[in-house]
């Protein structure tokens, strides 16, 4: 007893069937799909009417790089904080890298925790008061499809207020009022 036929089911979808081979005959359908999950399977009927199916298979098409969002921090961060946790969402499982510069995915120096998911975390330090922090992502999903241009998210750290002639040292004022043995900061040339 021979094969008779070979058919192909797209997703859920009888596709095409192949009455054109013999034993020892190997059978190709070509589709061309779209992004997404899809399910397939065969199945194969022999001369005697008998049929057998394989079991249901997924195939995933991904041609898309991941989509980056929601990068925290993005506002100003308390006066005197030097070290803060950073974060960025995706669309999908990626390993994601970041960078205080823009640069290609593998020219990043720093790996977000959470490779695999689409919570990335990570810790940026050596913050100073009054300057603003630009943080420069790019990630890889599981079909290795990589950002081509930065995610970019912007936060800044308080700037010290300082007030001459209040009597209370302020950020970078070396004087304030009766430091200076009853002299100001004004009369030494400070404003």
């Amino acid at each position: 007893i021979g094969i008779l036929s070979v058919d192909f089911t797209l997703d859920s979808v009888l596709n095409e069937t192949n009455i054109s081979g013999f034993n020892n005959t190997n059978y190709s359908f070509t589709r061309t799909l779209s992004e997404g999950i899809h399910t397939w399977r065969i199945g194969a009927c022999d001369s005697g009417l008998g049929c057998l199916e394989s079991a249901i298979r997924n195939i995933i098409i991904d041609t898309t790089a991941p989509a980056i969002s929601n990068g925290q921090p993005n506002s100003t961060l308390p006066l005197d904080t030097t070290v803060t946790p950073i974060r960025v969402n995706t669309n999908e499982a990626a390993t994601c890298r970041w960078s205080t510069t823009d640069q290609a995915y593998g020219s990043m120096p720093n790996t977000f925790a959470g490779a695999g998911g689409s919570t990335h975390t990570s810790t940026r330090g050596s913050l100073t008061n009054g300057n603003s922090y630009t943080t420069y992502v790019r990630c890889n999903d599981t079909s290795g499809n990589i950002n081509t241009s930065s995610y970019t998210f912007t936060f800044s750290v308080a700037a010290a207020v300082q007030t001459c002639g209040n009597n209370i040292r302020e950020g970078t004022e070396i004087c304030d009022g009766t430091d200076l043995n009853s002299q100001t900061c004004i009369t030494q040339g400070f404003t």
